[in-house]
Formats: C-alpha cells, structure tokens, sequence
C-alpha cells in the first residue's frame, strides 16, 4: 500500500475516533436523569464500534507524512466528505433501534435530519426519553459545524483546505485553516451559552434552554416540546429570532461584530438584502394573517416575523400547525425556505449571496438587450472580506447552481406527490422544506409516511445540506472506482 493511501486510511481512522466520541456525549445528562441510565449501552455500543474501527485504521494506516509529491484532487476531497456524513449518519441512527424508540429506516431518517440541520421528524418528542431529546439536538448541533470543521480542528494536513471547501466553507477567518475551525468552534460556544442563559433568565427550564439554544444556531429546528414553539412567551420568541439570526449569519461577520467593526457588518451585502427580503415578505404575510384570524397588531407582527425568520434561515421552528395557513403565507414561506440562510453560516437553501448574484446577473442580462452598451458595466458587492467585483465565472456558478436546484427541487415535488397522498402546493411545501434542510412541515412527513417517501426525503436532505455538486461527484467517482476494479481485475485475472 503505498503512501497517500496510507494516510488516506490513518485519516479515515481519525475520523471514526472523532465520531465515536460525537456518539458518546448524550451520555453526560445521565447525572440528571438517572432513571434513563438504561439507555447508555445505546449510545456506549456505537461509540465502542467506531473507536475499535478508528484505533483499526489508524494502527495500520500508521502515520505516514505526504512526501512533496502527495497530490489532493476532488475526488479524495469529495468522497471523505461524504463517508464522514455518511458514518455518522449510521452510528447517530443506532441508539434509536438499540433503544427501541424507531425502526430502521425511520432511525436513519431521524439521524440524517439532525445532522443536516433539516428538523423533519417522525418521533413523538412528548415520549422520548430526555437522553434522546439531547441526542438529536446534539446531532443538529454538530451538523451545524459539519464534521470537516471539528476534524480540521484536530488535524492539518495538505488535504485539509480542499476538504474545508467541499463540505460548503466559502471564508477563511483566519490565515491558518486549523486556527479558523477553533475559531468557528469558540463562536459557536460562546453563542450556546449566551443563548442559554437568555432563555434560562426569561424562565425556560435549562434542559429545553440549552436543546433550543444549540437547535437555533445551527438553523436547525428540532424541540423538546410536541408543539414546538408555540407554548413559550413573545419574549422568548423574540430571543429565538435573535438566535436565528445569529445562526444564520456568516460566521466572518459574527466576528466582525464581536470586534467591533458595525461599519463592515452594516455594510455587507447578504445582510442587507436578508432584511429587504423580510421587509417585503412581512407586510404581505401580516396582511394575510390579519385577514384569517383574530390576533391583535402586535401578536401577529412576532408571529409572522418569527415564522419568516424560521423559514429564511431555514431554522424550522414552528409557531402552531401550517395546514391551515393562508396559501399566500404557504407559497411566500416556501420561497423564503428556497432563498435560504447565509453563506458561511449553518443555513441551507439557495443562500442568499447566490441568490443575489442569481437576481443582479437576470437584471442586468435583461437591462443590457433593452438598451445599447455604451460602456461596460461591473456589478459590485460587499463581502465580509470588503467591497469586490462579481466576476463572470462567478456569476456564471450561481446561475448554473439556482438551475440545478430547481430541477432537483421539481424531482423532488414529483416524488413526494407520487410516495404520500398530499397536494401540489403540500408537496412543494415540504420537499423545500427537505432540501433547504429548513424542518417545517405542513403535515405530509408523519409517523406513518412511507418507506418510499422517507428515502426521497433522506436523500434530499442530504444533496441540500452538501449543495448537491459533492454528493454528484461523489457518486461519479465511486461509480469510476468500481468500474476499474473490475476493469484491473478482468485484465489480471489472479487479481
């Protein structure tokens, strides 16, 4: 075996290590809920398989260092990236079979939801014992990060910027990779404990504080309540907005924030246009709201606002049921879900950068065949990195992404209408839901939705989380692997 795929599998053994203690941690809220202790060996099994695996890995992988030769090419990057989800995805599933709370498929379902951040659900939470309430905002939690960032936290090696792209990172904070995931991680931290100390000092339990707090910064979505949001106080709905907010907010001008730059965060592009988006969108759902239900001015000002919120930063909180909602709310909802959060942050969707890069080069192609060119013109925006230029390739890569999420986004509705028995604007409702990894349902993912349409939505969830293109070449290139096995092997029969 030589070098590179040496330190392939020494990677690979990290990786694993790394994630059986992600499959470890649920365990530390068995101190307060000493009944549930039984439930430990689900968590303890996963974690014991995945360090026998990693300790396996690294041993015989030893820890060989690239010599200047070592090559980093899209497909190592791609492929690990997608493994690393993938095995988390089925050790995040196992404590809910061992543990008797879902089937199989419902399981990975469930583990494939918390981890992309999406927030569909099929586990009565009302049920669920409290050490698998934390599992799953825990997932969610990570997922937010994504595991290439606390991998790269550990480790650093030539492959590692390749990888930090692959699995959606588009900033740098800092000059050194490794310093900028440690960096991501301390922001993060230091939010999670703001967050709940807010929701601890307005009077929420502090098992729900912290499970909302980790769910609102990773846009993720999932509750410890059967209702979701809607028991809790205007003042703790505001603060979830805050926490959406945050999550949904590219962690270069978070930091720029907590530095004291409000110039360059006022400044930014992606935020401006986040608040245009819900300046336009608000008045439009109030004025629906007011004409279907009896809540005063302010009462439907923070619902709206708070359900705009949770579909724009496609964080998924709900505030009460969306079947019976107006369809004017329903269609502008699923636009903000398809618009999505921001880029650099853990939101999902379109992301609002591309989408206005996507809506100035449509302008500007339709402004320049109604008028003559008398001068060439540069479209501009404001990046946490300063004032730059939208180059043509870039503009050329947001277009071609917003047309290739439109087609996968219509397979999807196709789908979901041929797998449940709903309507067209109910499926188009919840497959956006699923792909902008957003978490709000207007019913059609159930307890008893169907094998068929589970898989639709665990595979969408997953394209969405990875913006489709990596799970593409992924499979591009397993699908070319196993074709020159078989190819070598046809060639050297004694293979």
């Amino acid at each position: 075996m030589n070098r590179e795929k040496l330190l392939a599998l020494n990677n690979y053994g990290k990786l694993s290590i790394l994630s059986g203690m992600i499959s470890l941690l649920p365990i530390v809220v068995l101190p307060f809920y000493p009944h549930e202790v039984r439930y430990a060996i689900d968590f303890i099994v996963p974690a014991v398989l995945a360090f026998a695996v990693g300790w396996l890995f690294c041993r015989f992988g030893s820890t060989y260092q690239p010599s200047r030769f070592y090559t980093v090419t899209q497909r190592k990057s791609t492929t690990f990236v997608l493994n690393a989800w993938l095995l988390n995805f089925i050790l995040g599933a196992i404590p809910f079979v061992l543990g008797g709370q879902l089937p199989p498929l419902r399981a990975l379902f469930e583990s494939v939801s918390g981890f992309t951040t999406c927030g569909l659900s099929t586990i009565n939470v009302a049920e669920c014992p409290m050490i698998f309430l934390f599992h799953r905002s825990l997932m969610q939690f990570v997922g937010g990060f994504g595991f290439i960032v606390l991998f790269l936290s550990i480790v650093n090696d030539r492959q590692s910027m390749d990888l930090f792209s692959a699995e959606g990172h588009p900033d740098k904070l800092r000059p050194n990779l490794q310093i900028t995931t440690r960096t991501i991680l301390k922001i993060y931290m230091v939010l999670l404990a703001v967050g709940t100390g807010g929701f601890a000092v307005m009077g929420m339990p502090l098992f729900d504080a912290l499970n909302h707090t980790m769910c609102a910064l990773s846009t993720g979505g999932f509750s410890t309540q059967l209702a979701s949001f809607t028991d809790y106080s205007s003042a703790m709905d505001l603060w979830l907005v805050l926490l959406m907010l945050l999550g949904t907010t590219n962690t270069v001008v978070l930091l720029m924030a907590a530095q004291r730059k409000f110039k360059a965060v006022y400044k930014n592009t992606e935020l401006r246009f986040l608040l245009g988006v819900l300046v336009v969108s608000l008045p439009i759902m109030m004025l629906a709201m007011h004409a279907v239900s009896a809540m005063s001015f302010g009462e439907n000002f923070v619902y709206s606002l708070f359900n705009a919120f949770s579909a724009l930063s496609t964080s998924g909180f709900a505030l009460g049921s969306y079947e019976q909602l107006p369809h004017v709310v329903i269609f502008l909802l699923t636009l903000l879900m398809i618009f999505g959060g921001g880029m650099g942050s853990t939101a999902g969707g379109l992301k609002l950068t591309r989408v206005y890069i996507f809506l100035r080069t449509e302008f500007k192609a339709v402004y320049d065949r109604l008028y003559p060119k008398r001068k060439i013109t540069r479209m501009h925006i404001y990046r946490p990195t300063g004032a730059d230029t939208i180059k043509d390739e870039e503009a050329v890569d947001a277009v071609n992404y917003v047309s290739l999420y439109i087609i996968m986004y219509c397979i999807g509705v196709l789908l979901t209408l041929i797998f449940s028995d709903c309507q067209l604007h109910e499926a188009m409702f919840e497959f956006a839901s699923c792909l902008s990894t957003v978490g709000l349902s207007i019913g059609v993912t159930a307890p008893d939705a169907s094998a068929g349409l589970l898989i639709v939505e665990i595979i969408g969830m997953l394209m969405g989380r990875l913006e489709i293109l990596p799970v593409l070449y992924a499979l591009k290139y397993g699908r070319d692997g196993i074709a020159d096995l078989i190819n070598g092997r046809r060639q050297n029969p004694q293979a």
